[in-house]
């Protein structure tokens, strides 16, 4: 392979034979049918089902059909939500589609991330995310922010010549200046791949609403199947509980009276299971999910939305989650305005973190002119200034 040129097309194919596509590993979409059945996944609902069945076989109609709208209605607004934000992650996904300049048989080309493979040269510039882990090949004032990966706000410039130095990781961003690279890793291969590999391992466990509706319905569970032996064993024991006695003609058999204390431990039962807690919670996880949504969080689960509400620390790397990692300026006092500009505009040549800041609160869009442009210090901390001979004046 000649380095210039890239791979050609029969090598890309092979490469990606040997080492795989360029993706990291994510979870399969769910389906809607199974959506639709992990609203009935609910020790809660089990017993409304329950209560449901016993009052049909009971023919009491008006309620079996009362409950199972109460079931139905909460699976409606679960689906719904669930549906609704599993449709929008889908739609965020395909429209996140990074594409990187890549050489290959000598031309270039614009392709997805997803399509480069390990052989493949890429050229990077100002701004874009490293697609891959690769090996550098040019570098001019070549500056990458890998916060994303160790978490150091400081960033390292890359250089040619340099065992540490001319190493690139997936997901970094290129800071300032341009180069390109050689993939040497691609996906699940990559150090940002590792990391998501060992992420999606995790098997996902309830939520503490979950845990406690589990709870909660085996102590329901236990307390109406008490009630009701102990009503069936009261009532066997003691003739009149259930208004009937053994006296005259009008004395009952003793298989309906069984039939009798059998159909008043069931009502007994199906009274005592709260029927509009589950409506009840998916009204207030619906709502809590609404809110969230309006400031910009997506959440998948409706449960997720109490668990939220649960949390009481949370732990995360500063740089790239609670703040950007850019700097920006704050607060500029001269004694004139212009020419302070002027000299900012003069000594900025993009090439740290403070000259960006400098050169976006300053508007800066026109290049300067090289052959204007004779000789620079930039700044450093012992000297505490920068400096730049431009348009045959200094600026300082």
């Amino acid at each position: 392979m000649q380095v210039a040129k890239g791979l050609t097309l029969h090598q890309v194919d092979h490469s990606r034979k040997l080492h795989g596509n360029n993706k990291l590993p994510e979870a399969r979409p769910v389906s809607r049918l199974r959506i639709l059945a992990s609203q009935f996944l609910n020790p809660l609902i089990f017993i409304l089902l329950m209560a449901a069945l016993a009052t049909f076989v009971l023919a009491d109609y008006t309620d079996a059909v009362a409950i199972l709208t109460v079931i139905l209605v909460n699976a409606a607004f679960g689906f719904s939500q669930e549906s609704r934000a599993q449709g929008a992650l889908a739609a965020l996904k395909k429209m996140i589609k990074p594409q990187v300049e890549v050489i290959r048989a000598g031309e270039s080309l614009l392709l997805n991330a997803e399509e480069i493979v390990v052989g493949d040269i890429v050229k990077l510039r100002l701004g874009e995310r490293v697609p891959a882990d690769g090996k550098v090949l040019e570098a001019t004032s070549f500056v990458i922010n890998e916060a994303v990966l160790t978490g150091e706000s400081i960033p390292v410039e890359k250089e040619v010549n340099s065992d540490e130095l001319n190493k690139l990781y997936m997901g970094t961003i290129v800071l300032t200046g341009y180069g390109s690279m050689q993939v040497t890793a691609v996906g699940i291969q990559t150090e940002f791949g590792k990391i998501a590999q060992t992420l999606s391992a995790q098997e996902e466990g309830q939520t503490p609403l979950q845990k406690r509706l589990t709870k909660f319905s085996k102590q329901i569970a236990l307390v109406v199947l008490g009630l009701a032996i102990f009503t069936f064993v009261l009532g066997y024991i003691s003739p009149d509980i259930t208004g009937s006695s053994h006296a005259g003609a009008g004395a009952v058999t003793s298989s309906s009276k069984l039939a009798d204390l059998i159909t008043l431990c069931i009502s007994l039962a199906v009274s005592a299971i709260p029927e509009g807690l589950v409506i009840g919670l998916a009204v207030v996880l619906t709502l809590s999910m609404q809110r969230l949504l309006k400031r910009k969080a997506l959440v998948r689960k409706l449960a997720v939305a109490e668990t939220l509400g649960s949390v009481t620390t949370i732990c995360v790397d500063k740089t790239g989650t609670l703040t950007e990692g850019e700097m920006q300026v704050a607060r500029a006092d001269f004694s004139d305005s212009n020419l302070a500009r002027k000299a900012l505009a003069a000594v900025n040549n993009n090439l740290n973190a403070v000259d960006l800041a400098v050169s976006k609160w300053l508007e800066l869009t026109n290049k300067k002119e090289d052959s204007e442009h004779l000789f620079d210090v930039p700044f450093n901390s012992s000297v505490k200034f920068a400096a730049s001979i431009y348009r045959q004046q200094l600026y300082l």
